[in-house]
């Protein structure tokens, strides 16, 4: 998908006549943008998996609470 939008970005690509240093430069515009992209992602990544963390914790105590009742 990262590759079909790269190549819509510049147009059809047309590999072959293309030099290999132009191959290379797109290939490097291109891990840029991937890196950029996941530098902005990984603060969200990081949010994210708190909040899984937080559900994790909090199911295991609502599970403890329902179990200590039960019991009684």
């Amino acid at each position: 998908m990262a590759h079909e939008q790269f190549e819509d970005a510049d147009g059809p690509s047309d590999d072959a006549a293309l030099t290999d240093k132009e191959r290379i430069k797109r290939l490097e515009a291109e891990v840029c943008r991937l890196s950029r992209l996941l530098a902005e992602l990984s603060p969200l990544a990081q949010k994210l998996a708190t909040m899984e963390r937080k559900w994790a914790a909090k199911e295991n105590s609502d599970r403890s609470i329902r179990a200590w009742y039960s019991s009684r």
